[in-house]
């Protein structure tokens, strides 16, 4: 699937459909792109489809895990500033990935130590100042 936005409103709506097609219980989504790209704004709006206000996602670049109660329990993860194991394994992540009832939205999923190989995929690339072009692998597809 690919997607083009051209604006942050355009990015929040096409988060709402991913919630609803692509996104369920258990899954895990490791999200790609450079800064600015608008990995957290396209979270906003997967939460925003999961009934969460979207005004509440922060990006967790500082905390590494956010925590949202929307329909399902959402863990938005921001792996910036891991820089080892070590890192990872003080975040907690592991428990959370223990879990199948929860989300897992993973940011700079890069950073990431460890294989996540049943995850969805989302790569966000800058095309110009407003657009963005979203593409996503779900199973290697």
């Amino acid at each position: 699937m690919i997607f083009l936005s051209n604006s942050e409103e355009e990015t929040i709506k096409i988060g709402e459909k991913i919630s609803q097609e692509v996104i369920g219980k258990g899954d895990v989504v490791l999200f790609f792109g450079t800064l600015g790209a608008g990995k957290t704004t396209l979270i906003r709006g997967i939460c925003k489809g999961f009934k969460c206000d979207p005004s509440i996602v922060r990006s967790p670049s500082f905390t590494i895990v956010n925590e949202y109660n929307c329909l399902t329990k959402i863990y938005h993860v921001d792996l910036y500033r891991i820089v080892s194991l070590e890192d990872f394994e003080s975040t907690g992540i592991y428990e959370i990935l223990k879990n199948d009832e929860n989300i897992v939205l993973m940011e700079w999923a890069e950073n990431c130590p460890m294989a996540l190989e049943n995850s969805i995929k989302i790569y966000m690339e800058i095309v110009d100042f407003n657009k963005r072009r979203i593409s996503i692998e779900k199973n290697g597809k």
